[in-house]
């Protein structure tokens, strides 16, 4: 039977993104709060962050109604933020329905806001931001943000700092939830092989007990709930910082950094194109670079990672020795050489790499809600049902693909002086 993806918007108020699929017994639900980092309040960096541990805190109580729950359905949960969102997500298995977005109701019906929680969370997440400070990639997407952006809404630390965490009152715990904790600002995705119509049903009255707006004000300029986060001031920048130990420099960590990718429907895929063309396996054009030509003129040179998040994306490279400004210089040549090289030929084949790379994606469930989300922030359509899942949509979009919308993409976002280059010795 084809799958079939409906979003609805639903009595309580709550915007849903049910895809009904026979691929497999559990059931994913996320929960997408539009409030992260960018909204924290000047001074009080990580609040959103924080937040998310709070919430989560009643599954670790002995006895509370979320960790029985929990306990019976043998649900799997986590949650994350970023600068947009705050995202709780579940599993289990379809059987279980009732009780998972009961348990998920519940963390954020009644939100868990008291001292002893709080105080053990700032801890955990100090020792996060200490765990984070030896992982150079993460340093060199700090720093790039930090640079690049101006300081709101992209350019804080999801995290926030010791200063910032300890600003943090549980007054601002109460604000935060009174601002964001409403339908008005969420939605809901899942997945799994249960009837659409059915779990509306269930989500609509778990969520029903949920202010249908919010019950103080927004607190900065740059807030607009279930839309897109305002664009930053994005400014291209060459800098480089050593960010770890010894004497001897090893090699190096390179990141190109693109910003301001905006979501409008057809950019918004034309982007995830875009990173497939420049650092998708052997045939990206960055691996051809790279292991090619700077490994023979200017020393070991290798690909280790690309990715995205909403306002960037991310390529990062590793360079083993050689000459750093050389190397550079010589990406910067290719870079700009870039239009010649999407004829019609090469552009059909990056449509096929692309459409491999979205439909094995689909197989992490985690994967798949982002995608489902996204799929509604960029449609104007209040209810919508589509044939064939989110397999039809990506397979629709890749199809499209042509020279000239990367042209078009390539000269809005990612010539090469919109290129921030953010480089780190490591000794």
């Amino acid at each position: 039977m084809t799958s079939v993806i409906r979003f609805d918007r639903l009595p309580s108020g709550i915007s849903a993104c049910i895809q009904t699929s026979h691929e497999s017994p559990l059931l994913g639900i996320s929960v997408w709060i539009n409030a992260g980092a960018a909204q924290d309040p000047a001074g009080k960096d990580g609040l959103a962050h924080l937040c998310e541990h709070l919430l989560l805190w009643p599954l670790t109580c002995p006895g509370s109604r979320p960790q029985q729950i929990l306990l019976k359905t043998g649900a799997l949960i986590n949650a994350y933020t970023d600068a947009e969102w705050l995202v709780i997500s579940a599993q289990a298995p379809v059987n279980q329905a009732k009780s998972l977005i009961s348990l998920l109701a519940s963390l954020v019906c009644d939100p868990y806001c008291k001292p002893e929680g709080m105080e053990m969370e700032k801890a955990a997440i100090l020792q996060e931001l200490r765990n984070s400070q030896a992982v150079v990639s993460e340093q060199l997407a700090s720093l790039f943000k930090q640079s690049a952006f101006a300081p709101k809404p992209c350019g804080e630390s999801v995290g926030g700092t010791p200063a910032t965490l300890d600003a943090i009152k549980l007054d601002d715990v109460h604000k935060f939830y009174s601002r964001y904790l409403n339908v008005s600002n969420m939605m809901i995705t899942a997945h799994g092989d249960i009837n659409s119509g059915d779990l509306t049903v269930m989500l609509d009255q778990a969520f029903k007990e949920i202010p249908k707006t919010p019950l103080l004000p927004s607190s900065t300029e740059s807030e607009s709930a279930m839309t897109a986060m305002l664009a930053p001031e994005y400014r291209p920048v060459r800098i480089c910082e050593e960010v770890s130990g010894n004497d001897s420099i090893s090699g190096y960590e390179v990141l190109a950094g693109i910003g301001s990718v905006t979501r409008k429907t057809e950019e918004y895929w034309t982007a995830l194109a875009f990173e497939v063309l420049m650092a998708d396996g052997s045939g990206s054009l960055l691996s051809h670079w790279l292991r090619n030509e700077c490994h023979w003129n200017y020393g070991v040179v290798s690909m280790t990672e690309a990715y995205s998040t909403w306002g960037n994306q991310y390529f990062l490279m590793d360079i083993a020795h050689g000459q750093i400004d050389e190397v550079i210089e010589y990406l910067g040549q290719q870079w700009q050489m870039m239009p010649d090289m999407l004829t019609d030929e090469k552009v059909q084949a990056l449509s096929n790499r692309f459409l491999n790379r979205a439909l094995s994606s689909l197989s992490g469930l985690q994967d798949r809600m982002i995608l489902m989300r996204d799929t509604v922030l960029t449609t104007s359509e209040e209810s919508v049902t589509l044939e064939g899942g989110l397999e039809a949509i990506v397979t629709r979009h890749a199809r499209q693909l042509s020279p000239n919308k990367l042209l078009s993409y390539i000269r809005q976002y990612a010539e090469w002086e919109r290129v921030s280059l953010v480089c780190a010795p490591v000794r």
